[in-house]
């Protein structure tokens, strides 16, 4: 099975993390490794439908931001 950090680096370049989820470079690989947490993974991979996983991605986004804020 591929894994998630694979799957979402195949499917999403670096514009999308920096411009759709105004991600700074240094902030993407702890984002993904927040994301990978989440139960939702094992399905996200599985069914790699790129709408379904731009939405998860987006909800994962506004919880690391809240986290990433908190911990400043």
């Amino acid at each position: 099975p591929i894994e998630f950090k694979d799957y979402i680096n195949s499917a999403f370049n670096e514009d999308f993390f920096s411009k759709k989820l105004k991600l700074n470079p240094d902030e993407i690989g702890l984002f993904l490794s927040f994301c990978e947490v989440d139960s939702k993974v094992r399905t996200i991979v599985e069914h790699q439908d790129e709408f379904e996983t731009m939405d998860f991605l987006i909800s994962k986004k506004e919880d690391f931001k809240k986290l990433n804020s908190s911990n400043k």
